[in-house]
């Protein structure tokens, strides 16, 4: 998968359930982050839409492919009042 041009930026949700509207933008280009040699998508979420509380230690991130096939992902985060 190739995430700028294999994910629906658009569907993408993220925050406490994953069910969060807190997308605000998109990178339109890709950058390899992690170093794997793939594009990476970049995308920005508003905190507070996101809906995390004191205590969290986990974000969920939700969307869809270009297949379309469901994508769900989640990592550890820390909550910083």
């Amino acid at each position: 998968m190739r995430a700028p041009a294999d994910v629906d930026a658009s569907s993408l949700t993220f925050g406490r359930t994953g069910a969060e509207d807190s997308l605000r933008r998109c990178s339109p280009h890709g950058a390899d982050v992690n170093d794997d040699g793939l594009l990476d998508l970049i995308c920005h979420f508003d905190a507070r839409m996101a809906g995390f509380a004191s205590g969290d230690n986990e974000g969920v991130l939700r969307g869809l492919s270009a297949g379309p096939n469901a994508l769900t992902g989640s990592d550890s985060i820390r909550v910083v009042p």
